[in-house]
């Protein structure tokens, strides 16, 4: 018997996330988009995720789950993509959320050709209940040359994955692996948009559970990343001189203020922006 080969392969590596693990599939389950299979990878989780995901085998048939020793989240996502059978490969981390129309909004994107990578805006959310609407700049060569603009949950055709290489495994270990990845795409002149609709829900956890969190104060590891970006992509050493960076930097502060402006008067609760630059531009133009 043949299988039947989904649209959309959403691939999720599990470690140690057995309180988030339902509410996640749980978001995938309730996707308006039907035409998908989820891929679990147990990356040698020692807690009880290995049961939620038997649960969740016999209950779906388009769900399937594969055990290993645990090898770092990088080779856990390529071993998921190599065993997917859809045209689009989607990445999700275990603890995070898909609003209800996600994947239909990414899928849209990039049937419809409006780009080859295809990126949600992002709603941060707390163990406290409260949310944060992220305000990433455009996922422009420019800017990601110089940072990061978009979250790893984004869609893409598998076929990009198998002509420039997945995830690396060997250079980027403890973070910013996606990143790598995104600038392959970029090098070879892949175009990234961002759904301007809050369709992803990203958790937000204190530094004893996130490794994101512990790499981000590792100063050593992220520089040591960049110059590996620098020396392995044309677009990032252009786009990383002073005046880029500079011009960008004003252009980026400005855009978000006037955004920030609008959110306010939409929902001043749910609006929330931090940094010190930031607040001296609120600060500045109180009256406005």
């Amino acid at each position: 018997m043949s299988q039947v080969h989904p649209l959309v392969s959403i691939i999720v590596p599990v470690y140690n996330t057995e309180a988030y693990l339902r509410e996640c599939l749980d978001s995938v389950y309730s996707q308006t988009f039907k035409d998908f299979e989820i891929i679990c990878v147990n990356d040698g989780s020692p807690d009880n995720s290995i049961n939620i995901l038997n649960e969740y085998k016999q209950k779906f048939t388009n769900f399937r789950y594969f055990n290993q020793s645990n090898q770092g989240l990088s080779t856990t996502r390529n071993n998921g993509i190599k065993q997917a059978l859809g045209k689009y490969i989607l990445p999700l981390d275990s603890d995070d959320i898909l609003e209800k129309n996600c994947v239909k909004r990414l899928v849209d994107a990039l049937e419809t050709g409006v780009c080859d990578i295809a990126t949600p805006e992002v709603v941060n959310f707390y163990s406290d209940g409260h949310l944060y609407h992220c305000l990433f700049p455009a996922p422009t060569p420019c800017n990601m040359a110089q940072a990061n603009c978009i979250v790893c949950t984004s869609l893409f055709p598998k076929k990009f994955f198998e002509l420039y290489g997945g995830y690396d495994t060997i250079n980027f270990k403890v973070g910013e692996e996606d990143y790598d990845l995104w600038c392959r795409f970029i090098e070879n002149n892949k175009t990234i948009t961002r759904i301007k609709s809050a369709i992803f829900f990203y958790r937000v956890k204190d530094i004893n559970e996130s490794m994101r969190l512990k790499f981000k104060d590792n100063y050593e590891i992220r520089n040591r990343y960049k110059e590996i970006r620098r020396n392995r992509y044309s677009f990032v050493r252009k786009y990383s001189s002073f005046r880029y960076v500079l011009y960008k930097r004003i252009v980026r502060y400005t855009k978000r203020y006037f955004k920030y402006i609008y959110q306010c008067r939409l929902d001043p609760k749910a609006c929330k922006y931090e940094g010190f630059l930031f607040s001296k531009i609120k600060l500045f133009t109180r009256y406005f």
